[in-house]
Formats: structure tokens, sequence, C-alpha cells
């Protein structure tokens, strides 16, 4: 795949390159679509361990500039060329939405909860980065719920 192949995706989170779409199976375009349906108001929560697929950031951008409250933890390495640091930048992320983690060694989250007034919180969840090989290259799975307990672990 090529870079330009994996950003090949509209503002509503649907994905224009035929081949992404059956590498996809539906992953990358139900993130987006989660991401995307929050409204002014709503807060997303996100914790990232990789964080570089573009559209996902742009997604994020999108939400924060319509008025959602976006909050960003993602692993910083530390190192001049780290990958998150370099795509949080390409993706112009407001610095007061994104807070490196550097304390623990590998910080493996990836969720992003969802709360909008008067409805159950949300969590996205699953064992897919937010990469374009997490979401193209490899068999990850993502979950929503609005289970309780889940949400709040």
């Amino acid at each position: 795949l090529t870079e330009e192949m994996v950003n090949n995706v509209s503002d509503d989170g649907r994905l224009l390159d035929r081949e992404t779409q059956w590498l996809s199976r539906g992953l990358a375009e139900a993130c987006l679509k989660y991401i995307n349906s929050a409204g002014s108001g709503d807060q997303l929560r996100v914790c990232a361990y990789e964080f570089t697929y573009l559209p996902v950031l742009a997604a994020l951008k999108r939400a924060h500039d319509r008025g959602v409250d976006v909050q960003i933890i993602y692993h910083d390495t530390k190192h001049d060329n780290d990958p998150n640091r370099a795509a949080i930048a390409t993706a112009k992320l407001p610095a007061a939405i994104v807070h490196p983690r550097t304390r623990t060694a590998i910080p493996h989250n990836k969720f992003i909860v969802k709360l909008a007034a008067g409805k159950p919180p949300l969590v996205w969840t699953g064992s897919t980065n937010f990469t374009d090989s997490g979401f193209y290259g490899q068999t990850n799975v993502g979950h929503v719920t609005a289970d309780a307990t889940t949400v709040k672990t």
C-alpha cells in the first residue's frame, strides 16, 4: 500500500481506494464513524500507543474544530524522530489537546472514550493501533461498548 492509498479518505470517513476498503474489512470506517459521531459539547478521550494514521488524526482535528472537547494521551519515545509526534504535527493537532506519555516503557493503550450529555459513555477499543498497518496490514478488531464497568476501567 502507498501513503496515497491509505490516506485517500473522505472527511465523512469513507475509504476512497478499493484496495484499502477490502483490507480494512470495515475497521477503519467504523473507527472514523465513531469519531465523526461526536458533536459539539461531546468529549472524546483518546489514549494511543501508536498514533500515526493520518485519517484518524484528521478526524480528531475536525471534531475539535466543531466544538468537541478532544484530549489525547499518546506514547512519546522521547527520540527526535518520534513517529507519533511527527504525525501530530502533520495533522496540525493543537498542542493544548495532545499530551505525551513518557513514564511507562510500553503504554500499549488504544481506546477512545466518548462522553455525551444524557447518554451512557461509550468506548472504542480493541487490538488496533491507530496506524496504517493496524487498520490495513494486520487482522485486528475494534469494539464499541457502553458497558459502564468496561468504560470506567
